[in-house]
């Protein structure tokens, strides 16, 4: 998964324009991490945009069997600020609500939205326990759906 998060970067970066300013999409990214079972890993979902989305919300799907989520950590993105819940063992709802007339702001290169603790089970077996991006919408100051790239991740467990 990193390597996708890697390739999806070399893209971005290459895709410049003259006037020196990326273009993409609006991104949504879940970046991958690794732990042991038992271990206590912190999972981060970055933003990058233009400036042309002032609300979104998404869910993470995760296997409850393997990983158990923690209180999210919302990064502020004045005057916006994420908020989360856990919908039902398995999703965490994340929530970016409108700010009328106010995008969000100009990201340029991925930043962090939110930092999810997992908490990975102690009898997890090795191997990768995905953390997908679904339900994603995005939208614009009129309400109308922004197109995005959303990259998954997920942790892996180590033996």
């Amino acid at each position: 998964m990193r390597s996708q998060v890697q390739l999806f970067v070399a893209i971005v970066a290459w895709s410049v324009t003259e006037s020196g300013s990326a273009v993409a999409d609006p991104a949504l990214i879940v970046n991958s991490t690794a732990g042991r079972a038992g271990d206590l890993v912190e999972l981060t979902v970055d933003y990058q945009a233009e400036g042309n989305v002032v609300a979104f919300d998404f869910e993470l799907k995760y296997d409850p069997k393997r990983l158990t989520a923690g209180p999210v950590i919302s990064a502020a993105i004045a005057p916006h600020t994420a908020s989360a819940s856990v919908l039902s063992p398995g999703i965490l709802k994340v929530v970016v609500p409108v700010v009328l007339e106010n995008p969000l702001p100009v990201v340029e290169t991925a930043m962090p939205l939110i930092t999810v603790p997992f908490l990975v089970s102690a009898r997890a077996d090795p191997g990768v326990a995905p953390v997908t991006l679904t339900n994603v919408v995005l939208a614009d100051v009129n309400g109308e759906a922004v197109t995005a790239t959303i990259l998954s991740g997920g942790i892996a467990i180590q033996p």
